[in-house]
């Protein structure tokens, strides 16, 4: 079995700048008093079910290679 590359251990290339952690942090703090943290989740959740379900153009089909006729 081969291991993909999502799969392996991974660490980032550098830690965050001050400056990146202050904006990531206000950032964070502005999403909860907005509450728009909670909208951000359910709007993912919806793509999430609609991607499972989607058909047509677009989608990849995964195409079976078993080597018994029939199957």
């Amino acid at each position: 079995m081969t291991t993909s590359t999502a799969d392996a251990p991974h660490e980032p290339d550098r830690m965050p700048s001050s400056e990146e952690e202050a904006a990531a942090e206000k950032s964070e703090k502005r999403l909860d008093e907005s509450g728009k943290e909670r909208a951000v989740a359910a709007s993912y959740e919806e793509m999430a079910r609609r991607g499972v379900d989607q058909k047509g153009e677009g989608r990849i089909e995964q195409v079976r290679t078993d080597s018994t006729p029939g199957a």
